[in-house]
């Protein structure tokens, strides 16, 4: 029984890296959004303290 969990779980591993692999590229380009975002945000919080 516990194996059968485990290969169930290397399973979804394995897709969701294969999945991460496939839109690497456009979750890079949101987490540089993100960043930019996070910056200007950092910024605001600077200015009123």
């Amino acid at each position: 029984m516990k194996q059968l969990t485990y290969i169930v779980i290397g399973v979804l591993g394995t897709l969701a890296v294969q999945k991460m692999l496939e839109h690497q590229e456009e979750l890079a380009k949101e987490m540089k959004k993100m960043m930019k975002h996070n910056s200007k945000t950092f910024r605001k919080i600077r200015e009123i303290f």
